[in-house]
């Protein structure tokens, strides 16, 4: 056990990162890296990105993200700075080949499904013996912080509430470049849903024109401004309608809807009902 841990250590340190982050506003950067990641909220709630796929999360919610697959968190802060939540996150980075070894010993056969839906990113809202768990891997070192993150990833693979986040994995090919400017598209987007904002103010922000801008979009993004747009608007007002009892046309506001008929429809397209029956459903 103590030579695999040597041989996956990183750079000479240890092979599991643990790191906790307490911040107003998440300013890491849409990206990916060869590690595996588990982010615990531990408080603070806002909107996750993984591939292509989107989620809101709360207080709780524990991701597993795969290797290589880039993604994003951005909290509250961006929505109402006048409101600004402080965001405190668990985080624990570990190579796959810390784990890949392990799959083919017969007690950990049932590990290797979950594994590949990591890929997918993984949801769960965490109990409190799986609260504990994950703060327990703060607290212990060497085989026993290996143990512990071992036991922790068992114990979320055994869990039926589990989820996935995006349809189908999705490893990003795309240049240095095109990440960042994707990144500030989908920052500039989750910064500025609430409000009017039009396909020029978005170009003018990433220093394209139209034309570069709705092109870049098409090839990198698979996306359209208004279909990106109507994406996080629709997204969150699933969630105001999910916890809280404002009117559908307050919620529609909310999201940046000043049309109550389009936001009907859009809501329709994006959802295959009406916001009046994902209500009563939710």
């Amino acid at each position: 056990m103590k030579a695999l841990l040597e041989k996956v250590s990183i750079a000479g340190q240890s092979a599991i990162k643990v790191r906790t982050y307490t911040k107003y506003r998440l300013d890491v950067p849409y990206h990916y890296h060869p590690e595996f990641e588990i982010v615990y909220i531990l408080e603070g709630k806002g909107k996750v990105m993984i591939g292509n796929a989107s989620d809101d999360f709360r207080k709780n919610d524990l991701y597993i993200i795969g290797s290589s697959i880039p993604h994003l968190f951005v909290n509250t802060y961006f929505r109402n700075r006048k409101l600004e939540s402080k965001t405190k996150l668990l985080v624990v980075q570990f190579r796959k080949t810390l784990v890949e070894p392990l799959l083919h010993i017969p007690e950990f056969n049932s590990l290797s499904p979950f594994i590949k839906k990591i890929d997918l990113g993984v949801k769960i809202s965490t109990g409190s013996k799986l609260s504990r768990q994950l703060l327990r891997l703060k607290n212990v070192h060497a085989v026993r912080r290996f143990n512990a993150l071992v036991a922790l990833i068992d114990a979320v693979a055994r869990n039926p509430k589990q989820q996935t986040i995006a349809a189908l994995p999705r490893k990003e090919s795309h240049s240095r470049p095109a990440l960042q400017r994707i990144q500030t598209i989908r920052a500039f987007m989750l910064e500025n849903y609430h409000r009017a904002i039009s396909i020029d103010e978005l170009a003018a922000h990433v220093h394209l024109t139209k034309t570069s801008l709705c092109r870049f979009m098409k090839v990198n993004m698979r996306s359209t401004f208004s279909q990106l747009l109507n994406e996080v608007r629709i997204e969150h007002a699933c969630s105001l309608l999910e916890e809280t009892g404002d009117t559908i046309q307050k919620i529609s506001l909310e999201a940046g809807y000043n049309n109550l008929a389009y936001f009907y429809r859009q809501f329709q397209k994006l959802k295959n009902c009406s916001p009046n029956s994902y209500k009563k459903t939710a």
